[in-house]
């Protein structure tokens, strides 16, 4: 799988995942990854540790907030489709993206946070997600409100099916 990964809105580096090696601007790159629990793990790099937290992940967007032995670091990833989107200039419209909220990962709906008609403001919980024994909490990525809820507690769901509309 090859994805493009751009660190704090700056460094970009090509990133090649193949099953027997992982190349970033086509150099080997060789590491241990250990998982500490859901959101921690420690690194092991080039005879080098770090300590990374995952402090927020949009994995519709593939937007991550990590701190990195303290220090924090935002990543964004594309994948191929993603690329040529970019590439073909047929982007998302933003301001439709931010009132439909989609599954990121197929799992479990454990909590809605919200009712229909509730004013919610950036970063306002949604829901709760279940997925890949993590739980991940969804929020709100702009100011609105909710219009539609599509799934209740319980529910099954499928990667980038609607969950929420706001209006």
């Amino acid at each position: 799988m090859s994805l493009k990964a751009s660190i704090n809105q700056q460094r970009k580096y090509e990133v090649d995942l193949k099953s027997e090696q992982t190349l970033i601007d086509n150099q080997h790159f060789s590491y241990k990854l250990t998982t500490l629990d859901e959101h921690r793990f420690h690194l092991l790099l080039e005879h080098r540790t770090y300590n990374v937290e995952v402090v927020k992940a949009d994995y519709s967007r593939k937007d991550f907030l990590l701190k990195i032995n303290g220090k924090q670091v935002s990543v964004h990833l594309q994948d191929r489709f993603d690329q040529l989107i970019e590439a073909m200039g047929m982007q998302e419209d933003e301001s439709m993206a931010d009132k439909e909220i989609h599954a990121p990962m197929p799992g479990l709906i454990l909590q809605v946070h919200v009712q229909e008609g509730d004013e919610v403001a950036q970063g306002d919980p949604l829901l709760t997600l279940e997925a890949m024994k993590m739980e991940n909490l969804l929020k709100s990525p702009s100011d609105g409100k909710v219009s539609r809820i599509e799934v209740k507690n319980g529910q099954g769901v499928e990667k980038s099916q609607l969950l929420i509309v706001l209006e």
